[in-house]
C-alpha cells in the first residue's frame, strides 16, 4: 500500500513538473503580431494559475497620451498598456488554448487563439491574427523617419500654410517626433499619430494602413454589403437608403433609374452612418431632387491661399473652375491646377416632383454634408434627425511607406453662403435622436 502511495504521490509530481515546465516555456515570451490588415504589434505573455495576459510595452499608453494616462490608470479608467487580452487558458500536449477578451485603446472584442511550436493564431470579431515568437520589444520600423516624412508631407501639400505657422502645429510636431522614437510597434504608432492629428483644426487627416499591406495580408473574402437600397413603406412613401457614397456613379444610377419609373409623393433619403465617399456618387443624387441649378460651395486649395490672406466673397464663387460632372480624377485634377473649384449642381431633364425628407446623425460626413446642406438652404428637404459630423473637406492619401497612407487636407470647402461645414456640422430642422429618425419622419408625412 505504501508503495502504491509513493508512485502516485512521484506521478502526481512528475506531473506538475512536467506542467510547470510546459507553462515556463511560454509564461514571459514575447510575439511579433500581425493583424490581417498588414498591421503589426509586439506582445508579451505571462501566465498566472489558469489566467493569462497578452500586453504591449510596459508605458505605452503613457508615453503615447500623456500624463493624464498615469491618473487615468490609476482610477481604472484607461489601460497602462496600448492593447491588453486577457482571459483563461488550458494547457494541452504543449499547446496553449486562450479564451478572452481583446481591449485596446479604441476597441474591445471577444478573443480566441493558440499557442503551439512557437507560432501565434488567434481571432476577433474584425480580423485575425497569427505570429511568431521574437526576442525583445525592438521597433518593427523606423518610427522616427516615418514621422519626419508624414510632417514633410504635410508641410508641403496642407492646403492653408498659415496653419503651419501656429503654436498648436509647433508643439504637435515636436511630441510626435519625440514619442515616435519611444514606440516599437504599428498600432503604437497609428495612436500616437492619429491622437495629436485630432487635435488639429480640421479634419480629413490619419494614418492609414495602406491599401496593398491590407490586401496581400489577408485572403479572407470579404462580404459584399449593398450601399443603396429602394423599399416602399406605402404608395406615397419610398425610402431610399444610402449607406455609403464610395460607389462609381453608374453604381448609383440604375437607383435614380428606378426612382424615376416609381409613383410617389414622398421620398425619404436615409444619410444616417453614411461616412461619404466620392462627389461622383452623389452627383446623380443630386442632379434627381433640385428643380433648378443649384451651387454646391467652393473648394479652396492650396494655389489660393498661397495667394490670399482672405476668405472670397460670395459673389467671387463664379470666378472659380465649375464643375458639375465631378470624378476623383478632375476634383484631383483641379486641386492641383487651380486657386478654387465651384461646386454646381444642375437638375436632370426628369427631377422628383414630391416631399424630400432627409435623415442625418453624428456619422452622416463628408460627401453627404455638402448635399444635406445644400438641400436645407434651398429650402428643397427637411432635414430630422442629429448634427452631422463636420467633417467636409478634400482628402488625398500619401503614400508613406509598404505599410501607411498619410491621409491629408488639400482643399478647404466652404457652402453656397459661406459656411464652413468642417469641425461644425449641419443642424437638421428638426433634431431628434438617430434611431428616432425614421418614426419622426413617418409622424410627420401622416
Amino acid at each position: 500500500m505504501k508503495k502504491i502511495t509513493l508512485l502516485l504521490l512521484l506521478l502526481f509530481v512528475f506531473t506538475k513538473t512536467i506542467c510547470a515546465s510546459s507553462n515556463d516555456s511560454y509564461d514571459g515570451t514575447i510575439w511579433q503580431v500581425n493583424y490581417s490588415d498588414g498591421e503589426q504589434i509586439l506582445l508579451k505573455l505571462s501566465l498566472n494559475k489558469r489566467a493569462f495576459s497578452l500586453y504591449s510595452r510596459k508605458g505605452s499608453t503613457r508615453d503615447i497620451l500623456g500624463p493624464k494616462a498615469a491618473l487615468g490608470n490609476i482610477i481604472g479608467k484607461v489601460n497602462a498598456h496600448t492593447i491588453e487580452i486577457k482571459g483563461d487558458y488550458l494547457l494541452k500536449n504543449d499547446t496553449l488554448f486562450l479564451e478572452g477578451v481583446y481591449e485596446s485603446l479604441t476597441s474591445k472584442q471577444k478573443f480566441e487563439g493558440i499557442i503551439f511550436n512557437s507560432k501565434f493564431e488567434g481571432t476577433l470579431e474584425a480580423f485575425s491574427m497569427t505570429g511568431e515568437q521574437t526576442d525583445s520589444f525592438k521597433p518593427l520600423d523606423d518610427y522616427y523617419e516615418l514621422t519626419k516624412m508624414a510632417i514633410d508631407t504635410v508641410e508641403r501639400y496642407l492646403f492653408n500654410p498659415e496653419i503651419l505657422k501656429s503654436k498648436k502645429w509647433n508643439n504637435i510636431k515636436k511630441k510626435t517626433l519625440k514619442i515616435s522614437q519611444k514606440v516599437v510597434d504599428d498600432y503604437e504608432y497609428k495612436t500616437l499619430f492619429n491622437f495629436y492629428g485630432r487635435q488639429l483644426p480640421f479634419t480629413h487627416f490619419g494614418m492609414l494602413p495602406s491599401y496593398s499591406s491590407r490586401s496581400s495580408s489577408s485572403n479572407t473574402p470579404k462580404k459584399k454589403v449593398s450601399k443603396f437600397s429602394i423599399k416602399e413603406i406605402n404608395k406615397n412613401t419610398v425610402l431610399f437608403d444610402v449607406n455609403s457614397f464610395s460607389a462609381s456613379a453608374d453604381e448609383i444610377n440604375p437607383y435614380i433609374d428606378t426612382l424615376k419609373s416609381m409613383q410617389f409623393d414622398n421620398l425619404i433619403i436615409d444619410l444616417r452612418d453614411n461616412y461619404g465617399g466620392s462627389v461622383s456618387s452623389a452627383m446623380p443624387l443630386a442632379r434627381y431632387l433640385v428643380k433648378e441649378k443649384l451651387y454646391g460651395g467652393v473648394f479652396l486649395t492650396k494655389k489660393y491661399f498661397d495667394q490670399h490672406t482672405e476668405l472670397p466673397q460670395i459673389e467671387d464663387y463664379n470666378s472659380f473652375k465649375e464643375f458639375s460632372e465631378a470624378s476623383f480624377s478632375m476634383i484631383i485634377s483641379g486641386i492641383r491646377n487651380h486657386e478654387g473649384l465651384c461646386l454646381t449642381v444642375r437638375p436632370d431633364e426628369q427631377t422628383f416632383d414630391g416631399n424630400i425628407y432627409v435623415l442625418t446623425n453624428g456619422n452622416t460626413a463628408s460627401t453627404c454634408e455638402p448635399l444635406v446642406y445644400g438641400l436645407k438652404h434651398a429650402k428643397r428637404a427637411v432635414i430630422i434627425g442629429e448634427i452631422t459630423a463636420g467633417q467636409m473637406l478634400n482628402g488625398e492619401k500619401f503614400t508613406m511607406n509598404s505599410k501607411y497612407d498619410l491621409f491629408l487636407p488639400t482643399a478647404d470647402y466652404y457652402t453656397v453662403d459661406g459656411a464652413k461645414i468642417d469641425k461644425i456640422g449641419v443642424t437638421p430642422h428638426i433634431e431628434t435622436a438617430s434611431k428616432d429618425a425614421l418614426k419622426r419622419v413617418l409622424e410627420i408625412i401622416n
